[in-house]
């Protein structure tokens, strides 16, 4: 079955019909069963590069996902992008937060991903290096003394970079350029179809001031455009707030023109990603250690505050989804979901500041494509 360009416009129209009538009162949650799941993992990723002490790192780190359309023969063709970079947990030196660059000239990059849902594998097709305003490779270094010091594998400090960012989420306008979000800023970014860098967006320019006091490596996590509108979302509430804001961004005017606050179910919970599904409804993912779940809110229709309401649509731990970090949602066509984990590149986390050597662990880059129980209009 031929999944065509108006897929998108299909799947808003129909989830819509099935929570109108129970927006705000009750749960719209989908009856799923883990044999609906179609786990896809990676295959083969490429090696990004060798670090000082030649370790060998493959590309990950994937945040953001949408699809793009299925090919002639039938296979799936997805977009994703890689976030700053392979790094390990920070450490505390002089009472400033370090943080390990495996790589620290990596270039954050657009990856496109093709999965086959009969053999059950993904590779990838191609990959895109993003690049400032003037042509010149971007980096995930952090861009100023606000954010973690970065360092390299043997705690030498490394430069700021004005440019640098820690990319979360993406989505696709119609001229075929790309937003994204992205943490330090945090930052609305908007590059061409090539990776050049158009705009970027941040606290005071264009954003809210106050959303710089997000907490650190907090800042945007998911972003989703609506009618020539950019809504991005935070991963957390910022410091001294309970629930987290919502911006709504105008392409045009090149300003916010709303604000929202959604509340997280629990002080250890945090954002994945969000995907538009039309009319100002959004899915949301929302995870914490133990459990993964998706969510439906809708910004027409909400508390005081400007406090949105949310329903649970899938739990996605119920379903055997419970890698450590899912960090893309998209929909691709009427009775599917497609989510996409972070797997750090591999990396354990701990890095030996001695030998410059780091842990790995098994960890894929795993694409779940959830089958729906019946077209959502039914």
């Amino acid at each position: 079955m031929k999944i065509n360009k108006v897929i998108s416009v299909l799947l808003c129209s129909v989830l819509l019909q099935i929570i109108n009538s129970s927006l705000c009162n009750a749960s719209t949650e989908l009856k799923l069963s883990a044999d609906k799941v179609i786990k896809i993992p990676l295959k083969n990723p490429d090696i990004l590069d060798k670090t000082q002490v030649q370790q060998s790192i493959a590309i990950g780190g994937f945040s953001g996902l949408r699809f793009l359309q299925q090919d002639s023969k039938g296979k799936l063709l997805f977009l994703t992008h890689t976030d700053r970079g392979p790094n390990t947990e920070p450490y505390i030196r002089d009472k400033i937060v370090h943080r390990p660059f495996m790589l620290p000239n990596f270039t954050p990059r657009l990856v496109f991903l093709e999965a086959d849902v009969i053999t059950k594998t993904m590779t990838i097709k191609k990959q895109i290096q993003l690049k400032d305003p003037k042509g010149k490779l971007l980096t995930g270094l952090p861009r100023e003394r606000l954010h973690e010091h970065p360092v390299n594998l043997h705690g030498k400090v490394l430069a700021f970079d004005k440019w640098g960012m820690d990319l979360e989420g993406i989505d696709i306008a119609k001229d075929g350029s790309y937003w994204m979000v992205e943490e330090y800023g945090p930052s609305i970014v908007h590059f061409s179809s090539q990776g050049k860098l158009i705009n970027l967006f941040q606290p005071g320019e264009g954003l809210p001031v106050y959303i710089k006091r997000r907490k650190l490596n907090r800042g945007f996590e998911g972003i989703a455009l609506e009618n020539r509108k950019v809504f991005a979302i935070l991963q957390s509430p910022i410091r001294n707030s309970k629930v987290l804001p919502i911006v709504e961004f105008d392409m045009d005017n090149k300003k916010t023109t709303a604000q929202y606050s959604y509340q997280l179910d629990g002080q250890d919970a945090r954002i994945g990603d969000m995907v538009a599904v039309g009319s100002k409804r959004f899915l949301v993912i929302e995870q914490n250690k133990k459990s993964k779940k998706i969510f439906l809110i809708h910004l027409n229709h909400v508390r005081k505050n400007k406090l949105v309401y949310k329903q649970e649509l899938i739990n996605l731990t119920s379903l055997g989804i419970n890698a450590k970090k899912i960090e893309g949602i998209t929909l691709v066509g009427q009775k599917h979901i497609a989510v996409i984990t972070d797997n750090d590149f591999g990396l354990a986390g701990v890095l030996d500041q001695k030998t410059g050597r780091a842990k790995f662990n098994k960890e894929k880059s795993v694409l779940y494509i959830i089958t729906l129980p019946r077209k959502l209009q039914e």
